[in-house]
C-alpha cells in the first residue's frame, strides 16, 4: 500500500487533492528513481523560477503552484529515462514564461517544453522579421571578439546586451535570446554569454553558459540546443576555444579559468580517437580513463560522448584487463576460491563471506567489469561534532545542503554520535551486485550483505560521509545502510549522500524493512575490521 501521507517542505495538508496525487505518483515511480530526489529537483528549480519572476516583475510562484509542480515532476519521473535527459535550463524558462501551466493538474512537462519550443520558435520569427526590417542606419553594436583558433576558421566571442542574444537566438533556434532571463543574469555579473563563430560568415555554431562564480561551463549548445560531439566537424576548434579561455580576461580583469573537467576529458578522449584511428596502443593511465575507473568521463553539457562508446566496443577487454590493474592474468581472481595473498583484482560473483576473504589491501573489486565497481573508503567517526544540530550547522556552513527529512533524523533522540574517535572501513555495493536483479525489499539487501560479511553502519556514517566526501561526482546517489530512524510523519528514513546540480546533499529516503529498492542504486555498508 502507499504510504498515507507525504508531507515535503511545502507542508501540503493531507485533505489537499493535490497531496493525494502525490502521494499515488511518488507511489508509482520506479526504484531507481527516489522521492527525496524529486523534493530537491523541485525545491532548487522553483528557487530559479521564482528569481526570473521578480525579475520580469511578476510573483513568485504561490503555495499551490508550487504543490502543482511538484506533482508533475513526480509523473514526469514516473518513466525513469526522463529524469536522465530533464533540461532544467529549459524547463526554468519554460515555467518563468508560462507560470499558468501550474495552475491545474492538466498538461505533462514533456507538453510545457514542447509549446515552449514552439514560442521560442515564433520569437526567433519574430527577431528575423524585425532584421529583415531594418534601413541599415541602426547604430553598430559590436560584440567583444575575444581570440581566433589556430586555424582561423573560428573565433570566440562574447555577447554583450539584449540584441546580441537575440541575433544569437534568431541564428540558433534556442532561448538565449527570447526572454530577459540570460540578459539579466548578465547584468548581475553571474554568467556570461560566450558565442564560438564561423570566422567567415559570422555566424555563431555553439553558444556557451560560463557561470563567472563556479568558473563551470553550464551549457554548451549547438542549434536547436544539440549537444555537440567530437564527431562535429568543428570539435577541434571548439576544444581549442575551450582551452584557450583561460588566456582571456573578464571585464573584472580575471581569467576566465574553467574548473569542472570538461575540456580535459574531451581532449583526452580526442586524443584516444586518434590514436585509435591509427590503430596505436593505449597506455595504462589512457585504459583506466577510457573504462572510467576512477570517475566518470566529463563530456559537453553533461551528456555521454558516442565515441566512448564506439571505442569501448573495438577493445579486448580481458587483454587489457592485466595492462589495467598491473598484473598478469594470475593475479586475476574470478571466485573466491581464487584469492590469494597475490591478488591484485576480484571479477566475480559476491559470495557467503568474501569480504572476510578478500585481502584488506585489495581495491578492485568488481561483479561485472567495469560497471559494477564494489568500492572501498574510509570514514572518520567521533570528530567532535557531537550532536545532529552540530552536524547540520557544520555542514551548512562549508556550503552543503541538508534535506528536510535528514535534518529530521538528526533531530531525533535516536540519532546517536560516537563517542570516541575511530575510522572505519566502509563497502559501497548495487543492489545487482548482491544477486538481486529486480527492485528488492531494504530488509533483505541488509540480510543479504550480512551473509557476505558486512553489517549496518552507525548512523553517524550519514553525516560524516557527507563532510568528509566534498568530491563526490555529479549525479551519484549513495543510500547509508543503517538502523532507520523515524521522522515526523512517522516513517523510517535512512540517510544518503549525493551530488545533484544543487551541490552536495545529506539527504533521507525511505527505510521501511519492505520498501523495495532498483538493482542500479547503491548502498554503503560497513565492512567490519579483523
Amino acid at each position: 500500500m502507499p504510504p498515507k501521507r507525504f508531507e515535503g517542505k511545502f507542508g501540503i495538508p493531507s485533505s489537499h487533492n493535490t497531496e493525494s496525487q502525490l502521494t499515488s505518483a511518488l507511489y508509482r515511480l520506479p526504484g531507481e528513481v527516489r522521492p527525496e530526489h524529486i523534493e530537491e529537483v523541485t525545491t532548487e528549480l522553483i528557487t530559479k523560477v521564482n528569481k526570473g519572476l521578480q525579475e520580469k516583475g511578476d510573483e513568485a510562484l504561490s503555495t499551490d503552484r508550487a504543490r502543482m509542480f511538484h506533482l508533475k515532476l513526480a509523473r514526469h519521473f514516473q518513466e525513469s529515462e526522463k529524469a536522465e535527459h530533464l533540461d532544467t535550463h529549459t524547463l526554468i524558462d519554460a515555467l518563468v514564461e508560462t507560470p499558468r501551466f501550474l495552475d491545474s493538474d492538466r498538461g505533462s512537462i514533456d507538453k510545457l517544453l514542447e509549446i515552449h519550443e514552439v514560442k521560442t520558435l515564433q520569437h526567433v520569427a519574430e527577431l528575423r522579421r524585425q532584421r529583415a526590417e531594418m534601413t541599415g542606419n541602426e547604430t553598430f553594436n559590436p560584440y567583444e571578439a575575444l581570440f581566433p583558433t589556430n586555424s582561423g576558421t573560428y573565433y570566440m566571442a562574447r555577447l554583450l546586451n539584449m540584441p546580441h542574444l537575440q541575433e544569437e537566438s534568431q541564428y540558433m533556434s534556442h532561448c538565449v535570446g527570447t526572454s530577459d532571463s540570460y540578459v539579466n543574469k548578465m547584468k548581475r555579473g553571474e554568467v556570461e554569454i560566450l558565442s564560438f563563430r564561423n570566422a567567415r560568415t559570422h555566424q555563431p555554431v555553439v553558444t556557451i553558459e560560463y557561470d563567472l562564480k563556479s568558473k563551470q561551463l553550464l551549457q554548451i549548445k549547438g542549434p536547436h540546443d544539440r549537444v555537440p560531439q567530437l564527431g562535429d566537424s568543428y570539435a577541434p576548434d571548439l576544444l581549442e576555444a575551450l582551452e584557450k579561455l583561460p588566456t582571456s580576461t573578464t571585464e573584472a580583469g580575471e581569467p576566465r579559468i574553467v574548473s569542472d573537467h570538461v575540456v580535459g576529458d574531451m581532449r583526452t578522449l580526442s586524443r584516444l580517437k586518434t590514436k585509435f584511428e591509427k590503430q596505436e596502443p593505449l597506455t595504462r593511465d589512457e585504459l583506466v580513463f577510457l573504462y572510467e575507473i576512477n570517475t566518470t568521463i566529463s563530456c559537453f553539457d553533461n551528456g555521454r560522448d558516442p565515441v566512448i562508446d564506439e571505442l569501448l566496443q573495438n577493445r579486448n577487454v580481458e587483454a587489457d584487463l592485466p595492462i589495467i590493474f598491473d598484473c598478469t592474468p594470475d593475479n586475476i581472481a574470478h571466485v573466491a576460491s581464487e584469492v590469494t595473498s597475490d591478488t591484485k583484482a576480484y571479477i566475480g560473483p559476491l559470495e557467503p563471506g568474501i569480504f572476510d576473504k578478500l585481502p584488506g589491501h585489495l581495491e578492485h573489486v568488481y561483479t561485472k567489469f567495469p560497471k559494477e565497481h564494489i568500492k572501498f573508503r574510509h570514514a572518520e567517526l567521533g570528530t567532535n561534532v557531537n550532536d545532529g544540530y552540530s552536524f547540520k550547522n557544520t555542514t551548512e556552513e562549508q556550503g552543503m545542503r541538508v534535506g528536510n527529512w535528514a535534518q529530521q533524523l538528526l533531530e531525533s533522540a535516536d540519532f546517536k554520535v560516537i563517542g570516541e574517535r575511530q575510522q572505519v572501513d566502509l563497502v559501497e555495493v548495487f543492489v545487482r551486485s548482491l544477486g538481486f536483479t529486480t527492485a528488492t525489499r531494504y530488509d533483505q539487501i541488509c540480510s543479504r550483505a550480512k551473509e557476505l560479511g558486512l553489517e549496518l553502519c552507525p548512523a553517524e556514517v550519514g553525516p560524516q560521509l557527507r563532510l568528509q566526501y566534498k568530491d563526490q561526482p555529479l549525479g551519484e546517489y549513495l543510500i547509508v545502510a543503517m538502523k532507520a530512524i523515524s521522522v515526523r510523519d512517522g516513517h523510517p528514513r535512512v540517510f544518503t549522500v549525493d551530488r545533484g546540480g544543487g551541490g552536495l546533499w545529506l539527504s533521507a529516503d525511505r527505510g521501511r524493512p519492505d520498501g523495495e529498492w532498483g538493482p542500479g542504486h547503491r548502498f554503503v555498508f560497513l565492512r567490519p575490521r579483523k
